[in-house]
């Protein structure tokens, strides 16, 4: 069974290397911008921008910012059926 993107996102959220409940206001965004790709990807209407999104530089900014892993977090998302 395919997870769903609420599923990825929770796995996601547990790949972290800190906790949800200790992230600043700024990092609580950028994982709801992270999880919002997520969802994205599964919406045929925004799932090119998504993808393009993964792809990107920025991506693996982000994740730095909030202690993710970027190249754990595509395997993640490939493994989910999302990439």
């Amino acid at each position: 069974m395919k997870c769903t993107a609420s599923d990825m996102v929770k796995v996601i959220k547990r790949n972290m290397e800190v906790r949800v409940v200790d992230l600043k206001p700024e990092q609580n965004l950028i994982v709801a911008i992270i999880a919002c790709a997520v969802i994205d990807l599964a919406d045929a209407s925004y799932r090119r921008s998504a993808l393009r999104f993964f792809d990107d530089e920025l991506f693996d900014i982000y994740c730095n910012m909030v202690s993710l892993n970027p190249v754990t977090t595509r395997q993640l998302l490939v493994q989910g059926g999302f990439l």
